[in-house]
């Protein structure tokens, strides 16, 4: 089972998206801090920051008042990882996506305070 199938991404929400360019001296790199519940029946969502390293390229279209509108739902429908020659992560949104294409990506389950 690849790690992106071990998380429940469905009613997650995206707090950040941040994106750094590429400099001479490091490749570009994205990172998403979520909050996202361990399963379909938990009370309180957990953080965790995604880190794409390597990023290749990325797509990312949303209705910025969809996403707000579906905030305390949850904005994040589902996340799939294709992996066959490059990695490709796609997070479907509330009327939206994201598309990450990247080198390596590093799941980090943050300390909550619930």
């Amino acid at each position: 089972m690849k790690p992106f199938d071990k998380i429940y991404w469905h009613d997650g929400q995206i707090v950040e998206f941040n994106v750094i360019t590429p400099s001479k001296r490091k490749g570009a790199k994205i990172s998403l801090l979520l909050e996202l519940y361990a399963h379909d029946q938990a009370e309180y969502r957990d953080h965790y920051e995604v880190v794409f390293e390597g990023v290749i390229k990325f797509t990312a279209t949303a209705d910025m008042s969809s996403l707000k509108e579906n905030f305390s739902a949850g904005n994040i429908f589902s996340v799939v990882d294709y992996q066959n020659d490059s990695s490709i992560y796609r997070f479907y949104l509330m009327e939206g996506y994201i598309e990450i294409e990247s080198k390596k990506v590093k799941i980090k389950k943050q300390k909550s305070g619930n």
